[in-house]
């Protein structure tokens, strides 16, 4: 059985008698021999040619043998096939000066880059030597694919309205895409997903997380108060993904199969500081006190103004009271200022202790209508932390009774709605629970993750990847914006009506998919958008504003 093959594949046995998946001999033999043809070292070819022959090969190659279990073939063959590459690569090199410049400038020491340089001809030899910590994976994946371009290319997907890989396909001869984002190479859909799902198990998004806030930090995004403080609003959202077997979907709070993200949003105009995906099944309050760890810190930094956290019931518990209570301190102990207003979750108590509810608000009804009255009061409530430290927080409450329908249609028993806000404001409950009310406008911002940058259904099938294109929504819905802000508001906006904030298809409509000619003069592409004066002011006012200045850091 085991001397068996069968569509290039074979059995063997491991250790304990298990029965494996294994490449048969004559297939790696092929393997083995087409790998020489490509990395030949009398080509006549550069070694990115060489690079990019070798993917395509290599990724046809390694989807077809993904069931096999031997790992330790993976590994030998990787090191075998850069081998290859190092010795084809010192021979392009040819002298042993320009050796020894090159594996300077690569960061080599000087004693490895003399010790190759004097045995210049021995290309073989030289390439298990020191080589291998100068030219490492890292050089080689450059050489393919660089890691901006990807990251370039699918962020300028995102901006267009676009989260399919295969939409990069359109973009792969479209010299205006490749030249405006500066790349050198417009992916394939193929590398494109390979690679974003590469970076992702390599955890890039803890890297992206941050990039939104440099931005906006650059370009000092304006950040509206509301009245007294600016608000911060954390929320959950669904991500409908049914009839899919992606990883980390499952059964959400809306009875949908899919995704249940994270965002955090900050100020009147919404800016994006957070946005993590989670499993469907994942309850609210999971990790979210170490989200608003994440995200306390970036408010800080893009605004010195009193800061108003916005939470629903999802977020009511303990532990996460406790929490804003301690970063209320931190902030005091900075001189700065943090409120917060968490919708109270009853949890069955509403209707448990309704004669209880009903005493205390005897002394605070008030008629709103002809079979409608309600009472608003104030209590201070004692919790206490993982560590049994208490804190006493204040909780606005409300019980609204109804007698009859706004029609005046009379019930046959009282109705009655117990609701509860905890807080760390000194305002009246009304006012309290006014500033709760206008937590709701972060729900546009979910829809136009959703829907305008057309995220709803995610494309890739593993969880971290999907992850990290939700990273890198955050800093494409950040610039789109930017764009509305800056371009679309006030004086310069083309757009008639007024607003205060303008939807991502707003911008997407009226400043990105605009129609221009291109004309291709003296090495330049040109676009020439027409007599749309309007726009152009926009665009040139944007270009002006947002270009980041060439030699400082980032």
């Amino acid at each position: 059985m085991f001397g068996r093959k069968f569509l290039g594949y074979a059995l063997w046995e491991a250790k304990g008698g298990d029965v494996r998946r294994g490449i048969s001999a004559k297939a790696l033999g092929a393997f083995k021999q087409r790998i020489r043809q490509l990395t030949r070292r009398n080509g006549g070819r550069s070694i990115s040619q060489v690079v990019a022959y070798l993917r395509r090969y290599l990724l046809g190659w390694q989807g077809y043998f993904k069931l096999s279990q031997t790992p330790r073939i993976w590994r030998s063959l990787d090191g075998w096939i850069r081998r290859r590459l190092r010795a084809l690569h010192l021979k392009q090199w040819r002298r042993g000066k320009t050796i020894y410049r090159e594996l300077m400038r690569l960061g080599a020491t000087p004693r490895v880059a003399q010790s190759v340089a004097a045995l210049s001809r021995r290309w073989w030899h030289n390439s298990l030597s020191g080589v291998h910590h100068v030219l490492t994976v890292a050089y080689f994946d450059r050489l393919g694919m660089r890691t901006s371009d990807v990251i370039k290319s699918y962020l300028g997907l995102l901006c267009l309205g676009m989260s399919d890989y295969d939409a990069v396909e359109n973009f792969r001869r479209d010299k205006p895409f490749q030249q405006l984002l500066t790349l050198q190479k417009v992916p394939s859909a193929a590398t494109l997903r390979q690679r974003l799902e590469k970076l992702a198990a390599n955890d890039l998004q803890a890297r992206t997380a941050t990039w939104s806030t440099t931005l906006l930090s650059l370009i000092e995004a304006p950040i509206t108060a509301e009245t007294t403080h600016v608000c911060l609003d954390i929320d959950t959202f669904v991500m409908d993904n049914s009839n899919s077997k992606k990883e980390g979907v499952s059964r959400t709070y809306q009875k949908v199969d899919g995704y249940t993200p994270i965002a955090a949003y900050l100020g009147n105009e919404g800016w994006c500081l957070g946005l993590e995906l989670r499993p469907g099944k994942q309850h609210t309050m999971k990790e979210s006190n170490a989200f608003l760890e994440r995200v306390l810190p970036r408010a800080q930094c893009l605004t010195k103004q009193p800061i108003l956290l916005r939470e629903d019931s999802g977020f009511d518990s303990q532990a996460h009271l406790a929490l804003l209570e301690q970063q209320r301190q931190v902030f005091a102990d900075e001189g700065r200022r943090l409120d917060y207003v968490v919708k109270w979750n009853p949890r069955g108590s509403a209707t448990a202790d309704r004669d209880t509810w009903l005493a205390v608000a005897a002394d605070y009804w008030e008629e709103l209508r002809p079979g409608k009255r309600q009472a608003l009061w104030t209590q201070a409530v004692s919790i206490h932390d993982d560590n049994k430290t208490e804190y006493v927080v204040q909780r606005v409450m409300r019980l609204v009774e109804r007698t009859a329908d706004r029609d005046g249609q009379l019930l046959l028993e009282p109705d009655y709605e117990l609701e509860g806000w905890w807080t760390s404001l000194d305002e009246a409950p009304e006012a309290v629970i006014k500033r709760y009310q206008a937590h709701a406008t972060h729900e546009q911002f979910h829809s136009e993750i959703k829907t305008d940058l057309d995220l709803e259904r995610l494309p890739s099938g593993k969880f971290a990847t999907n992850d990290l294109i939700l990273h890198l929504a955050q800093l494409a819905y950040n610039i789109l914006r930017l764009m509305g802000q800056l371009g679309m508001t006030g004086e310069l906006s083309p757009v008639r009506h007024p607003a205060k904030r303008r939807r991502l298809r707003t911008v997407l409509q009226e400043l990105v998919h605009r129609a221009a000619l291109v004309i291709h003069k003296a090495r330049q592409i040109i676009l020439d958008f027409g007599q749309d004066i309007g726009r152009m002011t926009v665009l040139k006012t944007l270009r002006s504003r947002l270009r980041y200045p060439r030699g400082t850091p980032c």
